[in-house]
């Protein structure tokens, strides 16, 4: 026999129903679209770095010190190496097979910042000094899209 709600019940249903499914959406969208990747910044620049993830908040600025580390959390694919009186502006794209540039899963990504203010993907088994520009993947070794403030005394001579 089919039972018959009330007119009371079926709006409370109605009514919870109706908040929680933009509740749910909103919650597993925000967990998704939140994401950041990680990634461990090797310094082999031969000068201190502070480097920045994309949305170049402060609060995700990390000092590096030369032949250090740090990891930062990478948004959108921009991101920012400062030095003492230049910061270079990348556009970097996030690499295909990730796993190749991680020490084990879900463990930051291994890049390194050279010299040339180059950013370099560090395979498995490579340590930040020996990365070269050889066997990187797509779009990467990244140069910088842009310099702001006086980069010519922080650079290399060639």
């Amino acid at each position: 026999m089919l039972r018959v709600m009330s007119p009371q019940v079926w709006k409370r249903l109605v009514t919870v129903q109706r908040f929680a499914l933009p509740v749910f959406i909103a919650c597993v969208g925000l967990v998704a679209c939140s994401r950041y990747l990680e990634i461990r910044v090797h310094n082999t620049s031969g000068v201190a770095l502070t480097v920045c993830g994309g949305d170049g908040l402060p609060s995700q600025c990390r000092e590096i010190p030369d032949g250090g580390s740090a990891v930062v959390r990478w948004g959108t694919g921009a991101f920012m190496v400062k030095g003492a009186g230049c910061a270079a502006v990348y556009q970097a794209p996030v690499p295909k097979a990730m796993d190749d540039f991680r020490a084990q899963p879900q463990a930051p990504i291994n890049a390194a910042v050279n010299r040339d203010r180059l950013i370099l993907l560090i395979r498995n088994g490579v340590s930040p000094a020996d990365a070269t520009r050889e066997h990187q993947p797509a779009g990467f070794p990244v140069a910088p899209e842009r310099y702001v403030g006086a980069c010519e005394s922080e650079l290399p001579t060639r």
